[in-house]
């Protein structure tokens, strides 16, 4: 039967712990091993949560475009230059692409690029 842990007014738990163990009494495997997970725990935490954010950092660069699309509804989202952060679960870095071409496909989004002098015609399915 595990004995009970009786704290002394105006002393913390840490201190009691300490006192067992110098006083010679052993704490069990288990719960070193509870110590020994609870600290593992709060230091994998912070190291989940900043490898999360860094996969959902995007930078699109000057002179590229970037598309995202939200899974949950469908939307697509034209990204300009700069830095951005997909912070829902449901919205999804989907490409980027260097905007100097002619054409440029973005998902369901084609760009087109007529220089001075020049005509450009477009047609949709066909039409």
């Amino acid at each position: 039967m595990p004995a009970k842990l009786k704290l002394n007014e105006g002393a913390n738990i840490d201190d009691d712990l300490l006192k067992e163990k110098v006083q010679g009494e052993k704490r069990s495997p288990f719960k070193k091993f509870l110590r020994v997970c609870a600290i593992g725990l709060h230091l994998l935490v912070p190291v989940i949560g900043w490898a999360r954010l860094w996969k959902k950092t995007v930078t699109i660069y000057p002179g590229e475009l970037g598309l995202s699309q939200n899974s949950n509804t469908g939307e697509y989202i034209l990204l300009p230059p700069g830095r951005y952060i997909l912070l829902s679960p449901f919205h999804n870095f989907t490409q980027r692409v260097q905007v100097n071409q002619k054409v440029v496909k973005l998902g369901p989004f084609a760009i087109v690029t007529a220089d001075s002098g020049e005509v450009a015609v477009t047609n949709k399915n066909g039409v």
